[in-house]
């Protein structure tokens, strides 16, 4: 298989390509597309260019170093009569490099650079204690006269740096999301109307009031200080308010769900959505584990491989069985016709998802996708065939 099992035990209530630097959206008949902007040449323009970094506990790689801080918002402003004027915009590349290009305002006066986390109608990661705002700091004093200046490496302010990483985090999700749209779903086309994922985050949210998706509340996603360690939990956060973008908010209804864990029987709705959460991390990072927010590593099945008690009412085998389908299924890497069924058709529990919507869909239920259901302890109820 293309991506082997994968897991963790999570407590969340219920979320590889790069991101390329001056990126601009643009919209194309009645959908819009991403692409680079290669625009930054005109006659007089200064170029600032860097590295953004940020120093943070790493989960997955066990380590304190500095990391690059990928798919940033960045705007290149000027002072004006009005206040600041935006001349140009984009967004750090997958190495956290950047190059903000403007024409030099009027002599004298200085340019800034903002960094920030929000990126137009699609994401935003905010302080729940500042009223909600992204989180945002700036090189001031920038002499765009000089012509192309180099900034080097610009750290992210510690305090913030959480949420830097989120950003990229998401990004990784929002870019394997499979859909033409500028949103992360079909169900929107247009910029202007993409539902926004919401991430609210600062470093003293304590340990027990985060890691979650509000749902049905504010249907952010929220997570503690720590939690941001590991790209796996905030992705899987994610992914749990992504299905609901999949289902055009039809989320199914969830039971017996608290608490649930990897390896034991909770309830089919409860392993559905957590499982989908579980394998969506571990696809879109393509290892075959789950890493939590202080480094451990847990699998989605037993050591050896097979499969854990409780057939579909085992988030563990739900996400070992998914994984193995959507390699099954893959299209050139992707796993587009599973992104397409789960756009079209809402499943209650995985047996629903793997009989019905598998079906409808004209993906394959027998053979090969059958014995890899079988072996992950599944075996779906005779009257959902």
């Amino acid at each position: 298989m293309a991506i082997p099992d994968a897991s963790k035990r999570t407590r969340s209530r219920g979320l590889l390509a790069v991101l390329l630097a001056h990126v601009v959206l643009f919209v194309v008949g009645c959908g819009s597309a991403i692409e680079a902007d290669a625009s930054h040449e005109a006659t007089g323009a200064a170029c600032v260019e860097g590295v953004l970094v940020l120093g943070l506990y790493d989960a997955e790689a066990d380590s304190e170093d500095t990391t690059p801080a990928a798919a940033a918002s960045w705007s290149l402003r000027v002072r004006g009569g009005n206040g600041p004027e935006e001349i140009s915009s984009g967004f750090t590349d997958s190495e956290g490099g950047f190059s903000a290009c403007g024409v030099a305002p009027e002599s004298g006066l200085a340019a800034s650079l903002v960094f920030h986390t929000e990126r137009d109608t699609i994401w935003r990661v905010v302080d729940p204690d500042a009223g909600e705002a992204p989180f945002a700091f700036t090189v001031e004093d920038i002499d765009l006269h000089a012509g192309d200046i180099s900034l080097g490496e610009v750290h992210v302010p510690d305090e913030m740096a959480g949420a830097f990483k989120v950003v990229s985090a998401v990004s990784e999700l929002y870019l394997t999301r499979e859909s033409e749209s500028p949103c992360w779903t079909k169900h929107q086309q247009t910029l202007e109307h993409c539902n926004t994922l919401t991430v609210t985050w600062n470093e003293d949210v304590p340990e027990e009031d985060g890691g979650f998706w509000d749902r049905p509340e504010s249907g952010y996603i929220v997570l503690s200080g720590g939690d941001v360690a590991s790209r796996y939990l905030v992705i899987h956060e994610v992914a749990h308010w992504w299905q609901n973008e999949l289902y055009d908010g039809k989320f199914p209804e969830v039971v017996d769900c608290d608490p649930h864990y990897v390896d034991q029987p909770s309830s089919p709705s409860c392993a559905w959505t957590e499982g989908f959460a579980d394998a969506a991390a571990a696809w879109v990072l393509g290892e075959p584990h789950f890493v939590a927010s202080d480094g451990e590593v847990t699998p989605f099945a037993p050591e050896g491989g097979g499969s854990w008690p409780g057939g579909q009412l085992t988030q563990g085998n739900v996400a070992s069985a998914l994984l193995d389908l959507w390699a099954l299924d893959a299209t050139e890497g992707t796993w587009q016709p599973n992104v397409a069924l789960l756009s079209s058709t809402v499943s209650a529990d995985f047996c629903d998802y793997f009989t019905h919507a598998r079906t409808e869909a004209g993906l394959n239920t027998s053979g090969a996708a059958f014995d890899a259901v079988a072996s992950r302890g599944i075996s779906c109820p005779a009257d959902q065939e």
